[in-house]
């Protein structure tokens, strides 16, 4: 099975934090590390869709989450300013969930 890291997970944190104020972080932390989730394959690029119990879904481009989508928003939150080749993936990531 691939295993998947985050670069930026400070980022991601800061964001699940501000959604979730009461949630114990531990619970996000450890289900990235034993993969807890579903993963999609966008295309045959290097970006992936991961989809964790909760419903979220979070964009990994190469070996970095970039972009998020929690399961009550509308909106995808992007966790930085990237690449062109990455916020490709953004704006992918955006039209399809």
């Amino acid at each position: 099975m691939r295993q998947y890291s985050i670069n930026h997970k400070e980022e991601l944190f800061e964001a699940i934090k501000k959604h979730y104020k009461d949630m114990d972080m531990n619970i996000f932390y450890n289900m990235f590390y034993d993969n807890d989730f579903e993963v999609q394959q966008i295309n045959s690029c290097q970006a992936w869709i991961l989809k964790d119990k909760f419903g979220n879904k979070y964009l990994q481009s190469y070996n970095t989450i970039v972009s998020v989508k929690f399961a009550d928003e509308t909106n995808v939150l992007r966790l930085g300013k990237w690449s062109v080749t990455t916020s490709k993936h953004q704006n992918l990531f955006e039209r399809i969930v």
